[in-house]
């Protein structure tokens, strides 16, 4: 009897280890996405809020959520914190267009808890109401004011974008793909490190303050195409 109670216990202890994995990974979860602001204007800093709980109410305490936008992987993720919270910020250095965003988050299982995917939420942007037009027709609309000295021609400064075409909608900067998330330049530069519409929004900012700007093609790259940028001034270097 010794011998069979041994011989049965080597053939269970292989389903054993097998089965634990499976126990561990039963517990299921939901996840829930609240953008800070439904409608916001372009350039205006953009929470999501994320919280991941148990089916049971209970916070996810571990794991990992991905951010996703109208089924695309946007490359972002962020850890769930104690309290099962995780937050996305979008801010001038990642900003969203002008329209109607949709977003959601997968909850990525680990050996506690299930995946899950989130139902998805909107963020509608709404373009700059107010703003003052140039006579070279660039447009510079303030969402957030600076506070300080203002920056003049010649000062080196740095600041946050994201640049979209204005023709196709498409991103063709944002200084949050780079470390460090800001770009350098000196204003109104001979020979220029910037486009004419650029130098002549980023004159008269103060640190701190936001920008919506609309440039047009004989601003930018005299390609026939006109540019929308959303601009953030973080310091005047002198």
């Amino acid at each position: 009897m010794q011998r069979s109670n041994r011989a049965e216990l080597k053939m269970r202890s292989p389903m054993v280890e097998m089965l634990e994995p499976r126990a561990l990974f039963s517990t299921a979860t939901v996840a829930t996405i609240t953008p800070s602001a439904a409608k916001p204007e372009l350039g205006q800093t953009v929470t999501l809020q994320v919280k991941v709980k148990t089916t049971k109410g209970k916070a996810v305490t571990k794991g990992t959520v991905e951010l996703f936008a109208d089924k695309i992987y946007l490359g972002v993720s962020a850890k769930v914190s104690s309290k099962g919270l995780a937050t996305f910020t979008f801010s001038p250095a990642n900003a969203i267009d002008v329209g109607t965003n949709s977003f959601y988050v997968h909850y990525v299982a680990n050996s506690k808890y299930a995946a899950n995917t989130s139902k998805k939420t909107t963020v509608t942007v709404v373009a700059p109401k107010t703003g003052t037009t140039a006579t070279d027709g660039v447009f510079i609309s303030v969402v957030t004011p600076g506070t300080g000295t203002a920056v003049v021609a010649g000062d080196s400064v740095d600041f946050q974008d994201t640049g979209w075409n204005n023709n196709t909608g498409q991103i063709f900067t944002k200084s949050g793909d780079y470390k460090p998330d800001y770009g350098t330049i000196k204003v109104e530069a001979n020979p220029e490190q910037t486009i004419p519409g650029l130098d002549q929004a980023l004159v008269g900012l103060k640190p701190g303050e936001v920008v919506d700007v609309f440039v047009p093609s004989a601003e930018a790259y005299n390609n026939g195409t006109a540019y929308v940028f959303v601009l953030k001034l973080l310091s005047i270097n002198g």
